[in-house]
């Protein structure tokens, strides 16, 4: 390492007998911009070059087989890099930092390229090749940092015909190749690797041929002009992020053989209109359809579904339209769907038959009443059966406090919805029960003497209140204290028109209620 004279050298030629340059030889050798070496050199260690931000270009002896970890790291000025015929091999961060290497001509011996190793080369653009079945046996460790040129022996490849001697295309072999726009894949291709053609942006269309029984992760992802494929029968898994992005996808047609959908394998396609789950698929990961705003129609052909998380359909909160998509499955099953999380919230079930689709009718929502005491759920639909959860906030066992005093919320939050044989679930229907203090009750402190009676308000079209004396005024404020009218009930029932506010206060002779307007 020459430490104490880097900062005066500008130029260097070396001998014959200099055959190795050592680690950190020329570290952070500012002015040097020019240096030849002898092509008796046969390695350039670690970090050799690393900081000569002046230096431009560099040509790599013929005996060199690898450029190791961090050789030209922040060598920003350097523009031209000769690699030897012979090469084998480019360490991580071997170029990283090299921020004016625009081009580079990769000799066919190369057989691996490592994680980051151009890293923040921010204009390299272009990737020459002479031949595509030894750049075929390259392994590379991810993608290329901008989108690339690739080139074969000086022109652009746009048409991409793959070897007939390829059996499987390698991870990120194609990817951020964003000017290839047709690509023909040979019947000897049995596998395609994660990130093959990740972010090749022209890319239209594609066939896969029978053959490959694997796609690996992130294959087409944010293929973003990509708008048909076939996958064929034999694959098993769709991979996560397969697809993700490609945003002029429109339909895709899944194989019988696929048992499972991966994360994010259709995230964002924008464009996707419908989707055939096949009978064999046993789960389908989170965010699977995330993002897919256009989705309207999805098949299914199990008889019970299986389960899933919400998060399949909106795993970052986007809030994926259900009403707007409609679930096709098959005859007999409409119960098991219609009690399914998840499946149950489809806007509208239709029935494979023999004579085409059948639209499954949806239970009326029941509504929800208190009268005299009871509670009372009650549905348009024959046969109407109903499921109802009630929370009570002042429930609690084997609570402890220092003084003694407990606030009682004094209500009953309910919900329900319903069922009924040849039906889909209704929506569900949300009320509140308040416990309110009783005329002529409220001149005790005794709790085993106080009156109450029960109110039920519930939000939907109107504020409605049941469970009201027959002729009694309840008035409404906002929450600064704004009159916003009364209303009188009518058999015990009283409708009043929802204020522009999200909470009311109705007060009921003595007691206020506030109420969250939906």
């Amino acid at each position: 390492m020459l430490t104490n004279y880097c900062n005066k050298i500008e130029s260097v030629k070396l001998g014959d007998r200099i055959t190795e340059i050592g680690s950190y030889a020329f570290y952070c050798c500012k002015r040097l911009t020019n240096i030849e070496l002898s092509s008796k050199v046969t390695s350039i260690e670690t970090e050799a070059f690393a900081g000569c931000s002046s230096l431009r270009s560099f040509i790599v002896p013929k005996q060199v087989h690898e450029i190791e970890y961090a050789t030209f790291s922040g060598c920003e000025k350097l523009e031209d890099v000769k690699l030897p015929d012979g090469l084998v091999k480019i360490s991580t961060k071997a170029f990283q930092f090299c921020s004016n290497l625009s081009s580079l001509t990769i000799p066919a011996s190369l057989e691996a390229i490592d994680h980051g190793a151009f890293d923040r080369c921010d204009v390299l653009s272009v990737i020459n090749i002479s031949s595509l079945e030894s750049w075929m046996k390259t392994s590379l460790a991810d993608c290329w940092p901008n989108g690339i040129h690739l080139m074969l022996n000086g022109e652009e490849i746009e048409n991409l015909v793959i070897p007939s001697s390829v059996k499987i295309i390698p991870d990120y072999v194609f990817n951020n190749c964003r000017y290839i726009k047709t690509i023909f894949i040979p019947e000897s291709v049995v596998k395609i690797g994660s990130g093959a053609f990740e972010y090749c942006e022209s890319l239209l269309n594609i066939d896969v041929p029978n053959k490959v029984n694997s796609l690996g992760s992130v294959a087409f992802g944010y293929c973003k002009s990509l708008k048909s494929i076939s996958i064929p029968e034999g694959i098993e898994k769709i991979a996560g992020f397969l697809f993700t992005d490609c945003v002029e996808l429109k339909t895709i047609e899944v194989p019988k053989t696929v048992s499972e959908i991966g994360n994010s394998a259709f995230s964002n396609c924008v464009s996707l209109e419908s989707f055939s789950i096949p009978k064999n698929v046993k789960s389908i990961d989170t965010g699977a359809f995330d993002g897919c705003s256009g989705l309207r129609f999805i098949t299914c052909y199990w008889d019970s579904p299986i389960q899933i998380d919400i998060k399949v359909f909106d795993y970052l909160n986007k809030g994926f339209n259900f009403k707007n998509c409609t679930l096709i499955i098959p005859k007999g099953a409409e119960n098991a769907y219609s009690s399914a999380d998840v499946w149950k919230d489809f806007g509208t079930f239709k029935i494979m038959g023999d004579d085409g689709l059948h639209v499954i009718p949806i239970c009326e929502t029941p509504l929800v009443t208190y009268t005299s005491g009871s509670l009372s759920f009650e549905s348009s639909t024959p046969g109407a059966e109903y499921h109802y959860t009630i929370k009570d906030a002042d429930v609690a066992t084997d609570k402890y406090n220092t003084d003694g005093k407990v606030l009682l919320n004094g209500k009953l939050d309910i919900s329900v919805y319903a069922t009924a044989d040849g039906y889909k679930a209704s929506d569900k229907e949300t009320a509140t029960l308040y416990w309110l203090n009783a005329e002529g009750g409220d001149d005790t402190n005794n709790i085993n003497l106080v009156k109450t009676r029960g109110v039920m308000v519930t939000t939907d079209s109107d504020i409605t209140i049941s469970g009201l004396n027959d002729g009694e005024v309840v008035t409404f404020y906002s929450v600064d204290g704004v009159n916003l009218g009364s209303a009188k009930a009518v058999q015990g029932v009283l409708h009043f028109a929802k204020p522009n506010e999200s909470i009311v206060i109705a007060k009921i002779k003595g007691n206020d209620l506030k109420i969250a307007i939906k």
